[in-house]
């Protein structure tokens, strides 16, 4: 019989990527995946998973959430409180999700799963999810180039609350993150609306890129959401991650793939119709920054091999 300490330990993951990168289908991928189905039985997402998103990021009360935060009302006198007890409560959520898995473990509730069948807890993927995708940037509105995940105040709870965080580090060709942040939402998009969602994404790419040299030991795998995503093992290494086998994650992309539109390419004529010349100069920007974050993310994750 598998002794309790050997078992693998809960990892909470972090998806770190742009709007546009792939958080709906990396959701879909987790929500199937063998990870979630076991904490399902544990009873840990209705309640629990809920109350760390929201004290991560609160789209009703901006200042009840660690990264909603900075778009709080500026007539409030209380943020700094606010943001005090939502750090305490993320820890307190971490903390208890972690006690709940490891508590369940004990009482034989693996039996089901593989020994080696990972426990992760993906942090911002959970069910009929009402927080966002936590993305980069997250939502719309005027205080949008502020709302964006921060792997440091993360960090920093998941060490206080003595637990395991790891993030994948999310990107895609940018004209197809463009085409899905602006053609397909708003068809009828203006040039100078572009232009400004254009270099929103450069910003956060190098807020992103940023994160990620700040923090390279917590890297757990880089994901290129562009093309045949299994040509390239990002998506066994994230399956992995969350406890599928090669196979069974093989015949769920095949079945997926379409509903996501991830055999779509853009050929140069489409790229050339869907960004101006005038918009080139910034678009030039924008792969520079895409390609940063792309390759940094393979050199840390060759170092950690």
């Amino acid at each position: 019989t598998r002794k309790y300490e050997e078992i693998p330990t809960v990892k909470f993951v972090m998806v770190l990527g742009l709007e546009g990168t792939g958080h709906h289908f990396f959701q879909s991928l987790y929500l199937s995946s063998p990870s979630y189905r076991e904490i399902q039985r544990y009873g840990v997402t209705n309640i629990d998973m809920p109350k760390l998103m929201m004290n991560l990021y609160n789209n009703y009360e901006k200042e009840s959430g660690i990264w909603s935060a900075p778009c709080a009302n500026d007539e409030l006198r209380n943020v700094t409180n606010a943001i005090e007890r939502s750090f305490r409560l993320v820890v307190e959520s971490l903390r208890k999700i972690q006690e709940n898995i490891l508590l369940r473990k004990r009482q034989g509730g693996r039996m089901q799963f593989s020994p080696d069948t990972p426990t992760a807890v993906s942090v911002n993927s959970i069910e009929d999810n009402p927080f966002g995708m936590m993305s980069f940037p997250n939502f719309m509105g005027e205080c949008k180039p502020l709302q964006y995940p921060d792997l440091g105040s993360l960090y920093a709870a998941c060490n206080e609350a003595q637990v395991q965080c790891k993030h994948i580090v999310m990107y895609r060709d940018p004209y197809q993150t463009v085409r899905s942040t602006t053609i397909k939402r708003k068809p009828n998009m203006t040039e100078s609306a572009k232009l400004r969602q254009i270099q929103i994404l450069s910003t956060m790419l190098d807020v992103i890129h940023g994160q990620m040299l700040d923090f390279p030991e917590h890297l757990a795998a880089c994901w290129n959401y562009s093309g045949n995503l299994l040509q390239n093992n990002d998506a066994i290494d994230v399956g992995r991650l969350l406890g599928w086998d090669e196979n069974s994650l093989k015949s769920y992309y095949s079945k997926e793939s379409a509903k996501h539109n991830l055999s779509v390419t853009l050929d140069m004529s489409e790229k050339s119709n869907m960004v101006s010349p005038a918009l080139q100069l910034f678009m030039k920007r924008l792969t520079r920054a895409n390609n940063r974050v792309a390759s940094t993310c393979r050199q840390q994750l060759h170092q950690l091999i």
